[in-house]
């Protein structure tokens, strides 16, 4: 070592107090105000009448055209087709891949069906689509 080394005093660091960090107190929330006691309600908002419909909407085509009545027959044919068939609804469910419920509800006029739905019942019936329509 050197001299100057040597004679060099040492330096002990010094401990700076970093600021201590408080949170800021949260804002107390505002109270509600008190109705009066005679204050009468806000008035109700009214609900806006229906816009009328043409006459070849969905729910006058059904009134106008018999689709209820269609469906009725559509529902009473396949169920006749089946039961002459020797079929049992989930037999009939699991060979067009549909689900015994559905199945349910085309014969109980719930549901209606798709027209492949419907050439697939034919082919399981052997019928035509025409004698699950008929009336």
């Amino acid at each position: 070592m050197t001299e100057q080394t040597r004679n060099r005093k040492r330096v002990e660091p010094v401990a700076v107090e970093q600021p201590q960090m408080t949170p800021e107190p949260k804002p107390k929330p505002k109270p509600k105000p008190k109705p009066k006691k005679n204050a009468k309600p806000a008035p109700k908002k009214k609900a806006k009448p229906a816009p009328k419909r043409d006459a070849f909407q969905l729910g006058d085509w059904n009134r106008d055209f018999g689709e209820r009545e269609v469906i009725d027959a559509f529902a009473r044919n396949v169920k006749a087709a089946r039961l002459a068939a020797g079929l049992s609804q989930r037999q009939v469910a699991a060979i067009i891949n549909y689900s015994r419920v559905a199945i349910v509800n085309m014969e109980s006029a719930k549901n209606g069906c798709t027209l492949p739905t419907m050439l697939r019942l034919c082919t399981v019936y052997q019928c035509t689509p025409n004698d699950l329509l008929k009336g």
